[in-house]
């Protein structure tokens, strides 16, 4: 049963850590963020709207969408602990899989959000002063060759095990999971590829001063390795576990997943604030 009391600990971090510190967190840093933003182009942007009413009302609903989805997780936990025995079952891997996809619609919102206003602020801002940066900076500018080989040599392993376990091993899993795991993990490493290689060479996102740019570009290019080898651990051990006859282990070790990711979220926003407020002499003329 020390899996079971081992996992109820941990969902309740998982409730607090994704659904109370990190949107308070992510509010605080989103407020400097508005403050940041001018005066002149909101209103252009929204004629006749209050800035601090409607920034108020958004963030307001932002944190009561995340304070339910708290109370729903504490919900989920008393019922969970009035039915221990059902954690001891295959499905019981559940309960911490679509909790998180629940903690994390919020954030998918914002994102949306978020790229619906890169994409009306970019018109409004054509005939804004640009200036070039004739520095082109690769992938080292931002990651050390160290972290780069680090990372392809992870992902190089994950395959190698992957095969072992489909050929190898004296009980192989089922193929058509094995190539699921790796496509998904490959996947994953494609989008993540795609991603920085989109803030290093793509666009800027409007209002963005070169500086910050440069800043959030590295810290996800770093972030990168350690997301990269928490992933591939956890699917080795989803894998491995059952074969140990330690399933039972399984929703304890996903939660244990989420909370990691969500303080790395939280470390991301403290490393991206501790640059401090951007410079008027930055800002985009």
């Amino acid at each position: 049963m020390i899996e079971v009391y081992a996992f109820l600990a941990m969902f309740t971090l998982q409730i607090l850590a994704f659904s109370v510190l990190f949107p308070a967190r992510l509010i605080k840093y989103a407020r400097v963020k508005d403050a940041e933003f001018p005066d002149a182009v909101f209103e252009k942007l929204y004629p006749g709207i209050d800035r601090q009413v409607a920034s108020e009302r958004f963030w307001t609903r932002f944190r009561i969408a995340h304070m339910v989805i708290a109370v729903l997780g504490l919900v989920l936990l008393g019922w969970l602990l009035g039915n221990a025995q059902i954690l001891g079952q295959a499905k019981a891997t559940l309960f911490p899989v679509f909790y998180f996809l629940l903690q994390v619609s919020p954030m998918i919102f914002l994102a949306f959000y978020g790229f619906r206003q890169i994409k009306v602020l970019r018109p409004s801002l054509q005939e804004r002063k640009r200036t070039a940066v004739l520095q082109r900076r690769g992938l080292f500018d931002f990651v050390s060759p160290l972290r780069v080989f680090l990372e392809a040599s992870i992902y190089l392993l994950f395959v190698a095990f992957m095969f072992y376990l489909m050929y190898i091993a004296k009980d192989p899993i089922p193929k058509f999971i094995g190539y699921q795991m790796l496509g998904a993990v490959t996947f994953g490493f494609v989008l993540q590829a795609c991603w920085l290689y989109w803030r290093m060479y793509g666009r800027k996102v409007p209002l963005e001063t070169n500086a910050e740019r440069l800043r959030t570009t590295g810290l996800q290019a770093k972030g990168s390795v350690f997301g990269t080898l928490l992933t591939v651990v956890l699917v080795g051990l989803v894998l491995t576990l059952p074969r140990l006859g330690l399933q039972g282990w399984l929703p304890f070790t996903l939660s244990t997943f989420f909370v990691i990711v969500s303080l790395q979220f939280f470390r991301s926003l403290n490393l991206a604030s501790a640059a401090g407020p951007r410079l008027s002499s930055e800002v985009p003329s």
